[in-house]
């Protein structure tokens, strides 16, 4: 039984466009490309286009970046999930500091029928009638369709994903860059003077290069996954094996070997076999790993039944060194069970292991107590038991 977390061995990243908390801009930059613009930068003037609401004629349409006035440009879309959710925060943002010289600027390059229409629908799960332009009348939603402001902020920071928030303090210098809903703090201090702005550039210059490396690594999962799908297995390894040797890569490396596994296995290649008994050595303590590669291996092959005798059979052994490093684990010794009736047939063996993996099954007791039954219907009639309805792909 696989009860780990797939990612552990899947190689298809499928959620590579999307980033914590937002969703990728189609505006996305290169990831080692620097950015030009960032924490301590002076932030440039503003040329809005439309200005949708101005919390009814008291924030101005501001062109200049003043000193002395604490900005909030926060760039979102209408199709952002996520900033649709971080609306109301925002508006109450502005609510609380109304009184304390801050104007919050969202600004979205759609065109302006585009946004005006959406203001119309309402407001999500809001029992009162209210629409999105009701909730955002009290803040400054712009629209800037020739991109002029996205250009010189979010482009000009090589950033990727909306929503996304340039905290701009009272000397016109930009002193946090992040998502909406991580704003309080930052906002709070820097409006009480209390922010530091060089401890922060330090922290987010960490942060950048994570997020470098993490769009990077991205984008190689794409370009192999890519091959994967147009039946290029060779092309896939080549390029796992090359992000691999990339040092960057270095404390990733039980997590790429794992997804270079389930390449060999899913394209059937030759070496697949002894790649896997190299890699059952090498972790013979490691429960989780072999168990999570012996299980996607079994529902490989009860989903296609392409899975080639030479990697069943390795597989077997892999559960069964799994059993050995963790021998009282239910849900390794049903993978065991599952090795043993495919690979050897000895519905009698089987049983006794499935039965020792009830014993130790916890929670998942009655999953493994199905195939208990099925096992013990074909040894009765003779006929064999469906197959699993679990589902795993490599």
């Amino acid at each position: 039984m696989h009860f780990f977390n797939k990612s552990i061995i899947a190689f298809l990243v499928t959620a590579a466009s999307v980033i914590p908390f937002g969703i990728q801009s189609s505006f996305a930059q290169e990831a080692d490309a620097a950015p030009d613009f960032t924490i301590g930068s002076k932030a440039p003037d503003l040329d809005i286009e439309f200005w949708i609401s101005d919390r009814n004629g008291l924030l101005p349409h501001t062109t200049k970046i003043e000193k002395g006035t604490v900005y909030v440009v926060e760039f979102w879309a209408t199709w952002c999930g996520p900033c649709i959710a971080a609306m109301p925060h925002i508006s109450a943002l502005q609510d609380k500091y109304s009184d304390d010289n801050v104007q919050i600027i969202s600004v979205s390059d759609e065109d302006i029928d585009t946004v005006t229409n959406f203001l119309e629908r309402p407001v999500a799960g809001d029992s009162d009638g209210k629409t999105y332009g009701d909730l955002t009348n009290n803040y400054s939603l712009t629209v800037d369709p020739d991109k002029s402001v996205f250009k010189d902020y979010f482009a000009a920071a090589k950033r990727t994903g909306i929503p996304c928030v340039f905290l701009i303090g009272k000397t016109g210098q930009v002193e946090w860059i992040g998502h909406p809903m991580k704003l309080d703090k930052p906002l709070e201090e820097v409006v009480a003077g209390d922010w530091d702005r060089k401890a922060f550039a330090v922290e987010f210059k960490k942060e950048e290069e994570t997020r470098k490396l993490n769009q990077k690594y991205m984008v190689a999962m794409r370009k192999i996954s890519g091959e994967m799908r147009s039946g290029n297995p060779e092309k896939a390894l080549q390029l796992m094996d090359a992000l691999m040797d990339d040092a960057q890569f270095k404390p990733m490396k039980k997590q790429l070997t794992m997804s270079r596994m389930g390449i060999l296995i899913s394209g059937n290649l030759p070496e697949a076999p002894r790649e896997l008994e190299k890699f059952t050595n090498q972790n013979k303590k490691d429960a989780m790993a072999l168990n999570s590669i012996a299980w996607g291996i079994y529902e490989k092959h009860e989903k296609r039944n392409d899975v080639s005798s030479e990697i069943l059979e390795q597989a077997k052994k892999t559960a069964e060194a799994a059993v050995k490093a963790d021998p009282n684990n239910g849900a390794i010794l049903d993978t065991l069970a599952h090795f043993i009736y495919v690979v050897d047939g000895n519905l009698d063996k089987a049983i006794e292991v499935q039965e020792k993996a009830i014993e130790n099954g916890g929670p998942q007791k009655n999953e493994l107590m199905a195939f208990l039954k099925q096992l013990k219907e074909e040894k009765k009639t003779g006929k064999k038991p469906k197959k699993s309805k679990q589902t795993f792909d490599f």
